[in-house]
């Protein structure tokens, strides 16, 4: 799955502080997820794994823009 594949960037036209918006948000969701009470299925792992993989790619994409902007 190209999405999970944390070696290339994420392409996207979205401002730095979006960016920066969005991944807080993913972030938020993601903790929420790994509090939840119970039991997880084998489902339920792959997206809290794949959602992780989202946010480290999104984070290196972020880090790479601001990197070329100053």
């Amino acid at each position: 799955m190209d999405i999970l594949d944390t070696s290339k960037l994420i392409e996207c036209t979205v401002s730095n502080e979006d960016l920066q918006s969005l991944i807080k948000e993913l972030e938020n969701v993601y903790e929420s997820l790994l509090r939840e009470k119970g039991e997880k299925t084998e489902e339920d792992l792959n997206l809290i794994g794949e959602l992780y993989m989202l946010i480290v790619r999104l984070k290196k994409t972020l880090k790479k823009r601001m990197s070329i902007t100053s």
